[in-house]
């Protein structure tokens, strides 16, 4: 018979993260986090998900679909940066056939905020002789 051990020599079998279904987010809705890398997906084989720490510090295992599938080809998310995901409407691809679509924001590399400014200074040009 094995001695009995304490909580601290176990690891969880479980997965404690949360997911996010993208295909079944509705039309405007969006989350964001910090981006940590990919996973292989344990149900499509070759398919990526994105791993996403959010604002609590939870990590996310985010399940792509639509354009969300190309991020890795195409290079498109640096690993502690941090993103906001909108969901689009839906396009029609060459086949024909409906795609979900999402609009892809990454925080500037500062932290700042855009804010919108007004420009009220005029041009300097040629003053006309009288």
């Amino acid at each position: 018979m094995t001695a009995q051990l304490n909580n601290d020599a176990f690891e969880d079998i479980e997965t404690q993260t949360a997911a996010i279904t993208t295909a079944k987010l509705s039309i405007g809705a969006a989350f964001q986090g910090e981006f940590l890398g990919y996973e292989e997906s344990r149900k499509y084989e070759g398919k990526q998900n994105l791993l996403i720490k959010d604002e609590t510090g939870k990590e996310l295992v985010v399940f792509t679909s639509g354009n969300l599938n190309y991020a890795k080809k195409d290079d498109l998310l640096e690993v502690g940066r941090v993103y906001k995901i909108t969901r689009l409407e839906n396009r029609i691809n060459k086949k024909g056939l409906s795609t979900t679509q999402f609009r892809i924001q990454r925080l500037k590399a500062d932290g700042a905020v855009a804010a919108p400014v007004e420009n009220n200074t005029k041009p300097e040009g040629r003053q006309s002789k009288k």
